[in-house]
């Protein structure tokens, strides 16, 4: 476990993991939903929002699901059962794709 990430490495083994994910699911027809995915609270801020922001991005943009995991943390679980600011600012990032007609 690594409390950073986003080196030139770390990029690379994620699109190298779902690229054979992405590969698998097409050779087997199978759908692919990503769920309960989180970084770790003790990660370094920044850290956590990248790899966060890049996992729902590889996910996506590979035709996949992606589910938010929080674990106790991202969102308030008292009123205004808010998100942190944080995941505010990247859920605002992350766009659904166009329907197809």
């Amino acid at each position: 476990m690594r409390t950073t990430w986003g080196s030139e490495r770390d990029w690379k083994e994620l699109i190298e993991l779902f690229d054979d994910l992405a590969s698998f699911s097409r050779r087997h027809s199978i759908p692919i939903f990503l769920s309960e995915f989180s970084v770790a609270s003790r990660k370094e801020k920044a850290s956590g929002v990248v790899w966060t922001n890049s996992v729902f991005q590889a996910a996506v943009s590979r035709g996949m699901v992606p589910v938010l995991w929080d674990t106790g943390g991202a969102v308030s679980l008292h009123p205004p059962d808010a998100p942190t600011e944080e995941l505010a600012d990247m859920m605002a990032l992350w766009k659904a794709p166009a329907a197809k007609p």
